[in-house]
């Protein structure tokens, strides 16, 4: 399957949401404090745990799209992504949004992985590296859209639209990609379950993870380890205005 197929829009919809949400958050951190009237750090630990719930399902799902099947595996991860969405949308407390939000980074987590090896499976090696090109150009697309545009939809009206965003792409393409017929059978697997973790779990796949989050961690940072005061920030809109200095009296 090349991407010239009538799947090219489809597959690179996805690639776009995928990281279009993972990098919004980013240009929010400040406002979401505001808004949500709790710290920056509070808000950067939970985009930190989305970060994190993002990379350790990625083993997970890459079991379940060789069980299961690859595209079978993506409406499982669009329609999770689509409900995480609207529970973080709909959730009234902290506590509440950020598990939300966590789970969300667990579902989106799987759509770039499972893209790039139904590209695998589906096509030559010849027209591998042009579709692969092409599904990254699209993902590249997403972070500059959500960088550039994220923070401004978010001041304008709330960080929450831009997740209800997601919800609604996350839905649309879960019912697009329905649409378009049964999987490929599941590959025959030589062991069970117990067996595909195992292989998951390897030393050689457990280093692979271990260099991933250094790497994340140099590039996107850590989670904090120390909270400041949780005093929230003051919205600028809704600061009084500064009163002028004091002058000497004569």
């Amino acid at each position: 399957m090349s991407l010239k197929s009538p799947h090219a829009g489809l597959l690179r919809g996805i690639a776009f949401l995928s990281f279009f949400d993972r990098f919004a958050a980013s240009p929010m951190l400040v406002l979401m404090s505001v808004q949500e009237g709790t710290s920056v750090a509070a808000i950067a630990s939970m985009i930190a745990a989305y970060g994190i719930a993002y990379g350790l399902g990625q083993p997970i799902w890459g079991i379940l799209g060789e069980r299961q099947g690859r595209r079978r595996a993506l409406l499982v991860a669009l329609a999770g992504t689509a409900l995480t969405a609207l529970a973080t949308v709909l959730a009234p407390t902290l506590p509440l949004i950020f598990a939300a939000r966590t789970a969300m980074g667990l579902c989106v987590g799987g759509l770039y992985p499972l893209l790039l090896t139904l590209i695998a499976d589906t096509t030559s090696p010849a027209e591998r590296g042009r579709a692969i090109s092409d599904l990254q150009a699209s993902s590249a697309l997403g972070t500059t859209v959500a960088t550039l545009v994220a923070g401004a939809i978010a001041t304008a009206t709330n960080w929450r639209i831009v997740v209800a965003f997601t919800g609604l792409a996350a839905a649309g393409l879960f019912l697009a990609l329905f649409r378009q017929g049964h999987d490929a059978a599941p590959r025959a697997g030589t062991g069970g379950i117990r067996t595909s973790f195992r292989v998951a779990l390897a030393p050689w796949p457990l280093a692979l993870y271990g260099l991933g989050f250094v790497e994340g961690g140099l590039l996107l940072g850590t989670p904090p380890t120390s909270h400041p005061p949780s005093k929230p920030l003051a919205s600028p809109l809704s600061s009084p205005a500064v009163s002028p200095p004091a002058t000497a009296s004569r």
